[in-house]
């Protein structure tokens, strides 16, 4: 028999030698003193010497038996003594055992799942012949295995042997409404067999609310008994990772050339008794993917980072950069792959939750349409250049930037040369045909990137409406645009927008020349639009929503819905 405080059991049989001493005690001979009397005291004690003896012996047994039996009691023998429910038969024994996260927690050298097969096993060994096994598992969604009870004990002993810890909470009160429907359907037909329901877990956090209380879905059922042991104090110290997030998630990278460093916040949480300690942990990123064969293709060395605790700290956040270089044979013959963004610590007792996964995609190099008309004129000075070629030197200004740049006219705009794009430009709307409108926006259900920017040169924009209707957009935006002699500035302070995140820290020196003589107002009408860039007066300079998406299909690379802007 095991107990489950076995520290209390001990201390209990310990406890015993105190009567036992009591009694030695009481059996020290006196000096003995004669007096007038003593004679006639002796006799009658040598008359019932025996009877007394007996009486002593009897006492000091009960008094050692009620000792025994209390530290016993206080230490909890409740499933293990479940094998004394079974001295009969013709009992319904359901097992609910907990394989959920918290069960590969170690103690020694073995886990809570290890010690709840122990005891299911114990149990099953002592069930009788007439008794029948059910099996639920905890790991949310709770499984019911073998519903009803099954007579096979032995199948029942294997499929427990058989269970591993999963990665998901425990669905206590999932498993526990269940099995009450099922236990209801079974009273109705055989009132009379008794149940017995177990359940095996050590009730930590992560497999217990403990705001949330159990369901009674078995308090109205008669002959239904449920033992459950009291919760474990987790031993130790556990570290969790709860964050693991790139500041890109697309990755530019040509073949066999490093990308760019990519930043990397990782947050962590620590538990346990250890929280009270001093410690030091390692944190280890890497990237993977897969080639065409499922071979595991590095992308990206191991970085390591290290995040000291202080005493009582349960919480830390660290930062590292990875190089990614993109193999320079065939091996990835697609141009985006999609790959895993793995962080890693160091091994505690509880490891299923010391690796976080994070998919991040990989580029060759972004693929960005201007449409404009083509100008087949020479060498043009600064101030004649159009809008169309002054995003062309922002988007490339060396010849190694990853990206490539596809010219299209406005009157060629298809499927067939939106397919391999990322991103699209719009400098001139005003030009784009009515039946191109549409390809736009199934190129931004597919997870594009459209930027319209109005045209410079215009008086009255007509294509607003074409533009709003086809993105169905609650903007109201201006016929005609506003002139100012005295230049519009941009707000010191910008929102803060994923959007533009790369350039944060650099945001107010980039913005500080930039001035406004021309300007086309725009305001949304409805929640969901985001301010990018905002004026000195708080109006929008830069807007950008994602509409309601009408086809399901992918992104190119991983990133979210394409986002028309103004």
């Amino acid at each position: 028999m095991t107990f489950l405080h076995p520290a209390i059991f001990i201390a209990g049989v310990a406890a015993v030698s105190i009567p036992i001493l009591i009694h030695l005690l009481l059996r020290q001979r006196r000096k003995p003193i004669p007096w007038a009397a003593m004679r006639f005291l002796l006799e009658a004690f040598r008359r019932q010497r025996r009877r007394l003896r007996v009486q002593q012996w009897l006492l000091l047994a009960t008094r050692c038996l009620i000792v025994l039996l209390l530290a016993a009691a206080i230490a909890r023998p409740l499933i293990d003594a479940a094998g004394a429910l079974f001295a009969g038969s013709g009992r319904d024994v359901y097992f609910l055992v907990d394989e959920s996260l918290t069960a590969s927690l170690r103690t020694g050298n073995t886990t809570a799942l290890d010690r709840a097969k122990e005891q299911a096993d114990r149990i099953l060994g002592a069930m009788g012949e007439g008794d029948r096994a059910g099996l639920i598992t905890l790991s949310a969604p709770a499984n019911p295995v073998v519903i009803p009870a099954s007579p096979d004990l032995g199948a029942i002993r294997q499929l427990i042997r058989n269970l591993e810890p999963t990665e998901a909470r425990a669905d206590i009160p999932g498993a526990l409404e269940s099995l009450g429907a099922r236990l209801r359907a079974i009273a109705a037909a055989d009132a009379a067999r008794e149940t017995v329901v177990i359940l095996l877990s050590d009730l930590l956090s992560g497999s217990a609310d403990p705001t949330r209380p159990l369901p009674s879905v078995l308090a109205d059922l008669d002959r239904v008994r449920l033992l459950a042991p009291e919760p474990r104090t987790a031993p130790g110290s556990n570290i969790t990772i709860t964050g693991l997030d790139p500041q890109r998630s697309v990755v530019l990278t040509g073949r066999g050339r490093a990308s760019e460093p990519v930043p990397v916040r990782i947050t962590v949480r620590r538990s346990g008794a250890g929280v009270g300690e001093e410690a030091v942990s390692t944190i280890r990123v890497r990237l993977v993917t897969a080639s065409g064969d499922g071979e595991t293709i590095t992308l990206a060395q191991e970085a390591r980072t290290g995040i000291r605790w202080s005493p009582g700290q349960s919480e830390a956040s660290a930062s590292l950069t990875v190089e990614v270089v993109r193999p320079a044979d065939d091996t990835l013959a697609a141009r985006t792959t999609q790959a895993m963004l793995i962080a890693e610590i160091d091994r505690d007792d509880l490891d299923a939750d010391n690796t976080f996964r994070r998919p991040i995609g990989v580029v060759d190099a972004l693929e960005i349409g201007v449409v404009a008309p083509r100008r087949f004129t020479g060498a043009i000075r600064s101030e004649r250049l159009a809008p169309a070629d002054w995003l062309r030197f922002a988007l490339q200004p060396s010849e190694g930037a990853p990206i490539t740049i596809r010219d299209l006219e406005p009157g060629s705009i298809d499927a067939a040369a939106l397919a391999t794009l990322d991103a699209l430009f719009l400098p001139d709307p005003d030009l784009i045909p009515q039946n191109a409108w549409p390809r736009l926006r199934a190129f931004v259900d597919a997870g594009g990137l459209v930027i319209v920017s109005p045209p410079a040169e215009t008086t009255v924009h007509l294509w607003t409406d074409l533009f709003l209707d086809t993105f169905d957009l609650e903007w109201t935006i201006a016929r005609e645009a506003e002139v100012y002699a005295e230049p519009l500035r941009l707000a010191p302070e910008q929102p803060q927008t994923g959007l533009l995140s790369q350039v944060a820290g650099e945001l107010r020196d980039l913005l500080s020349p930039v001035s406004v003589e021309r300007f086309l107002p725009a305001t949304p009408n409805r929640a969901g639009a985001t301010d990018i860039l905002v004026l000195a007066d708080g109006r929008p300079l830069i807007l950008a929503e994602s509409p309601v998406r009408t086809i399901r299909a992918p992104g190119r690379n991983g990133t979210a819905p394409g986002t028309p802007g103004t």
